[in-house]
């Protein structure tokens, strides 16, 4: 009888001191987010393989960020970023206005690093890599709010570029 009484004494005490723990030891998962992006990007270009020359500009960045479901501290991400400004090749009339098709890892909750890579536009389709380190604050119940500072590089012989700013979000977890 004595047995029984214990364990049914003891065994919802370690019911109710676990359920918490076990809870605080695995974060919950956090929704996916869609999230509109803009902001101001310095790029520099090259041009050219037997003579090359360079040019730059200094304009906007528009794009969307989609950003997977997370549990923990990491996120699959995949943009999608045109810069309009275009910058004009030296040797010909032309200039590129790149846009980026790029995926990759988010390490970090409210303040993050995001490592990336993909294909750009820049002297067609090239290979690209990106960082980006920010940070974001949820408001009301499903709202995001951000800003981060990029770097990108990318590029195919006959013509390079690279590209540094400051990006700002808005978007919602779903």
């Amino acid at each position: 009888m004595t047995r029984l009484y214990v364990t049914r004494m003891i065994v919802p005490v370690l019911m109710l001191g676990l359920g918490p723990a076990a809870a605080w030891a695995e974060p919950g998962r956090e929704a996916p987010a869609t999230l509109a992006v803009a902001g101001i990007v310095y790029q520099q270009a090259v041009f050219g393989d037997d003579s090359p020359k360079t040019n730059h500009a200094i304009g906007p960045t528009l794009g969307v960020l989609f950003r997977g479901p997370r549990s923990g501290r990491t996120a699959l991400t995949f943009e999608a970023m045109l810069q309009p400004r275009p910058a004009e090749n030296p040797h010909y009339p032309e200039s590129f206005a790149p846009f980026h098709l790029m995926a990759g890892a988010q390490i970090g909750r409210r303040t993050y690093t995001r490592l990336s890579g993909g294909i750009t536009s820049v002297g067609g389709v090239a290979p690209i890599v990106g960082l980006a380190i920010g940070a974001e604050r949820p408001f009301g119940a499903t709202w995001l709010a951000g800003a981060e500072f990029v770097v990108r590089a990318g590029g195919v012989v006959g013509a390079a570029g690279a590209f540094a700013g400051a990006q700002f979000f808005l978007g919602s977890r779903h």
